[in-house]
């Protein structure tokens, strides 16, 4: 069989925010949002002669036409207040809407709408333990509209649900040695209801998102960087992940389970170092490691990825208007699934969509 795509996008945009423009204890802002998009996306799955062309006159397996539109627009708005000179409060929220409708012009019925709205506040605590070191409190909640599943889908439910989360964090931010090092950490624990699972299915051919009814993620991040001398940069970032799986009434048997995609840690390093050459040339040195994880894939934790480990390095000639790079990216040449599907071919035969391997060349950059 043979498979013909066509994705089209069109939106429009627009936000405005008005700001305070005051030193003193109280600040303010506030804002609104809009967007109308309007998206087609056609899939034909047409019969082949067994040599990679289509059987004449074509032979359709299966065609869809799939138009849809979204309206949405929010206002949000945030006060913050000095209790103390070392003491600050901050108040914020946000309220979204989006109305959305799709239909296949294949299908007859198969019109669905349906409007998503949420408020969402915010409420931080921050405080002054030394100059330049903060630490923070933060409660907040989020929001991820809902939509449609192509009609013909047959795993997934034409409509799935918006996805919300309440967010729980508390952090430090500063500097060492007159900013010789920078810093930032934070603990968070977020709940998510209805959160979206995104998965690939071939019989029927389709892209689907479910909900999952409620899942935790407790986590950590660290991130420092640094110019331990002239002309050097180093920065570190690290981020540990512990998700789990709190309802699914779908698949009750996946109760206490890792949520799926989601990496259990991933650690950076990277380091940057710049040698001016003359008053006009620099050349410029960077190199980057990070180590991903393992995750699963689905929610019964049957289908894994193993951690993989990346380096980046690039070499720069720069000039005043002008840059000529040298770069290798995925020296290891691993490879990791951009996406991956359990079952997607039926049981225990799944898809992956890998992410690129060793890739090496010579890119160059003129400003005018």
């Amino acid at each position: 069989m043979l498979q013909d795509t066509q994705l089209d996008v069109e939106a429009f945009t627009q936000e405005l925010r008005i700001a305070s423009n005051s030193n003193g204890p109280f600040r303010w802002l506030i804002g609104g949002f809009y967007q109308d998009r309007d998206t087609t996306n056609f899939l034909d799955i047409i019969l082949d002669d067994g040599t990679g062309q289509p059987v004449e006159p074509a032979v359709f397996a299966l065609q869809s036409r799939d138009v849809g539109t979204s309206e949405s627009w929010g206002i949000f708005g945030s006060a913050s207040y000095d209790i103390s000179p070392t003491l600050e409060f901050t108040l914020g929220a946000r309220y979204d809407s989006d109305k959305r409708n799709s239909v296949d012009q294949i299908f007859a019925g198969s019109d669905a709408s349906d409007k998503f709205t949420s408020f969402q506040p915010k409420v931080q605590l921050k405080y002054e333990l030394a100059p330049s070191h903060n630490i923070y409190a933060t409660y907040s909640e989020g929001f991820g509209s809902g939509g449609f599943n192509a009609f013909f889908a047959g795993p997934a439910a034409r409509r799935f649900a918006a996805q919300s989360a309440e967010n729980y964090e508390i952090g430090a931010k500063g500097e060492f040695g007159n900013g010789l090092v920078q810093y930032s950490a934070s603990l968070f624990q977020v709940y998510y209801d209805n959160q979206q699972f995104y998965f690939i299915t071939t019989n029927p051919p389709s892209q689907n998102i479910t909900n999952i009814d409620r899942t935790r993620v407790n986590g950590l991040e660290l991130e420092v960087s640094s110019e331990p001398f002239e002309n050097f940069n180093l920065s570190m970032g690290l981020g540990i992940t512990d998700s789990k799986i709190l309802q699914f009434d779908r698949e009750p048997s996946s109760e206490g389970n890792r949520s799926p995609q989601n990496n259990s840690y991933t650690f950076n390093l990277s380091g940057q170092y710049t040698i001016p050459l003359n008053e006009d040339y620099d050349l410029r040195l960077f190199a980057s490691y990070r180590r991903q994880g393992e995750q699963f894939w689905d929610a019964a934790n049957t289908l894994r990825t193993e951690p993989k480990d990346f380096i980046n390095m690039r070499l720069a000639l720069e000039g005043v208007n002008w840059s000529l790079t040298g770069f290798v990216n995925n020296l290891t040449n691993d490879q990791y699934p951009l996406q991956a599907s359990a079952n997607a071919f039926g049981p225990g035969l799944s898809i992956r969509n890998p992410s690129e391997r060793r890739t090496y060349g010579i890119e160059g950059r003129i400003s005018f």
